[in-house]
């Protein structure tokens, strides 16, 4: 990475985060290529400078100021080449905290699943219990009905026993459809 005076040349990305302090991060690595490219900047301009002063310096007898621009453009292809590893580094940091923030998404949605499923656990024991107190009602509704030593002509006597069983059919377990539902739920994963 040449001999560029801007510390990350000289020590390469990763240490260079390392010996600074600095977080080892996409934003940080982006500002850092920012800051070379102001360097870039910076060193077009002392090279174009240089440039249009060459023929002058020639003329005076300075026949150094082209090899002081060989110099500086070896420097500036140094920093461009810094630069452009630092923003290929920033891509692929981005890449790899976007991932990271995806799989704590999933691992959150696992933990959601888990939560759904022991509530529909939970919903299960109650509607088995609530099974249980519907067929004592329909029992005991039949054991009513055959005590009576007469009954009204406009009576249905068999509605509330089918409203209660049909109740009860609507409310069926949703432990084996609830686990269906997460397993789709993490089929794009």
């Amino acid at each position: 990475m040449g001999g560029a005076p801007n510390g990350v040349a000289d020590m390469g990305i990763v240490d260079f985060f390392k010996r600074t302090g600095n977080a080892y991060t996409a934003e940080n690595v982006q500002a850092k290529a920012r800051e070379v490219g102001a360097e870039i900047s910076e060193k077009e301009s002392v090279v174009a400078k240089m440039r249009a002063e060459l023929p002058n310096q020639v003329l005076d007898g300075d026949h150094l100021g082209a090899h002081r621009i060989e110099h500086e453009e070896r420097e500036l292809n140094a920093l461009k080449i810094t630069k452009a590893e630092l923003e290929a580094k920033a891509r692929e940091l981005r890449a790899s905290e976007a991932a990271t923030g995806i799989d704590a998404q999933w691992k959150g949605a696992e933990e959601k699943g888990r939560q759904l499923e022991q509530a529909g656990a939970e919903y299960d024991k109650l509607i088995a219990d609530a099974g249980l107190a519907g067929r004592k009602l329909v029992e005991l509704d039949a054991a009513f009905r055959a005590s009576l030593p007469a009954r009204a002509r406009d009576w249905q006597q068999e509605l509330f026993a089918s409203y209660v069983t049909a109740q009860l059919s609507r409310l069926g377990g949703v432990k084996s459809r609830l686990h269906e539902h997460v397993l789709m739920g993490f089929k794009a994963r």
